[in-house]
């Protein structure tokens, strides 16, 4: 038989949630329960999965994010900043400015 193997892309923000970024962490959460799963699944036919779970990459989703946040702050509706009020803004911006500081070249992955 022919080896086989499927590799899935997910995230360490599978592991690991920022609270700016609950949906994709979600997504990458479930991600990783599916590569398990199917792992297991496909080991009696000899087919091998894995998953991948890189740190921050310099991708889209994290491109000029405090600029995003920002922006996104300041088309929202009056009561939204009653609501949180400026320190909600200032502590995601932080927390986006750390994430901008670590991230990589997607490439490292790519030639793993």
């Amino acid at each position: 038989p022919r080896e086989c193997r499927i590799v899935n892309m997910a995230s360490i923000a599978g592991r690991i949630s920022s609270g700016s970024m609950t949906s994709y962490s979600c997504s990458k959460f479930a991600m990783a329960a599916f590569s398990d799963g199917l792992r297991r699944e496909m080991r009696p036919f000899g087919i091998h999965v894995s998953g991948v779970e890189p740190g921050f990459m310099k991708t889209q989703i994290i491109d000029d994010i405090s600029g995003k946040m920002r922006r996104m702050w300041e088309a929202a509706d009056r009561d939204v900043y009653e609501r949180y009020g400026d320190e909600y803004i200032e502590t995601l911006l932080e927390r986006s400015t750390r994430v901008d500081g670590v991230a990589e070249d997607p490439q490292k992955v790519v030639q793993a």
